[in-house]
């Protein structure tokens, strides 16, 4: 009784916290190897539209010349190119989702804001309009989320990720998506009855 009580605890434990990281091709932008100051206009493994792509920064842009994560982060200058990726993952049912993307400040540049999408098939599932301020030559981690449902249309599409600055310049560095099934209530219910019912057998026979 005492280890099907226990299975009954870890069933439900592991329905409710069994994260994934979905992969990303490129996410933290080292693909290329740069010069300390030198950009590409080429983000391997991403589209890019526009005034974009990777860049090694100097000191004059962050202190000591580094970005958040690695030597390299992703850019996206005059307002407007979109630096995107779609994965090989789709929107399963009933998953949580939790996108982030570090957005960094030049000391050099006037900061002119950012949006950070979360997509599927074309549809928007999740926005940040620029709710973050970095400090000039600092980095902060914007976070999108969304919950699927059981019969939402982005179900079985592939996800996408997409960013891109609002004026002269914003920085981008260290993206990640991690998926996280949860569990219906009526799963949760029925074990969360279980467990009561196999608790007071016992409590019964022990009288």
């Amino acid at each position: 009784m005492k280890h099907l009580t226990c299975a009954v605890v870890a069933m439900t434990f592991c329905l409710a916290t069994h994260a994934q990281s979905l992969t990303i091709v490129n996410a933290g932008f080292e693909s290329l190897n740069l010069a300390n100051g030198a950009f590409s206009a080429n983000i391997p493994g991403w589209t890019r539209t526009g005034d974009s792509g990777t860049f090694d920064p100097a000191a004059a842009a962050y202190s000591g010349g580094n970005a958040f994560e690695g030597e390299n982060v992703a850019y996206s200058s005059q307002g407007g190119p979109w630096i995107s990726q779609v994965l090989a993952a789709t929107v399963a049912p009933v998953t949580s989702y939790e996108l982030g993307v570090y957005v960094g400040r030049r000391l050099d540049e006037p900061f002119p804001g950012y949006v950070v999408e979360l997509r599927a098939g074309g549809q928007l599932l999740g926005v940040d309009n620029g709710t973050l301020l970095p400090a000039p030559g600092s980095f902060l981690r914007s976070i999108v989320t969304f919950k699927s449902g059981t019969n939402d249309s982005a179900i079985g599409q592939p996800i996408e990720i997409r960013f891109r600055s609002l004026g002269r310049q914003t920085n981008f560095d260290a993206v990640t998506l991690v998926a996280t099934p949860v569990p219906e209530a009526t799963t949760v219910a029925m074990l969360s009855a279980g467990l009561i019912a196999l608790l007071s057998l016992r409590r019964r026979r022990a009288a």
